[in-house]
């Protein structure tokens, strides 16, 4: 398991880093972000 994941908004662009990853989903403009975080 990631220690840090982070997330990109397809709209406008905000990112966020999750510095405790364990549940839930992001979201923002009205969509769930997706996870850039690649290993």
């Amino acid at each position: 398991m990631r220690q840090y994941e982070t997330y990109k908004c397809q709209k406008c662009g905000n990112e966020v880093e999750v510095q405790n990853v364990g549940g839930g989903k992001l979201s923002c403009c009205g969509e769930e972000m997706k996870c850039i975080t690649t290993d």
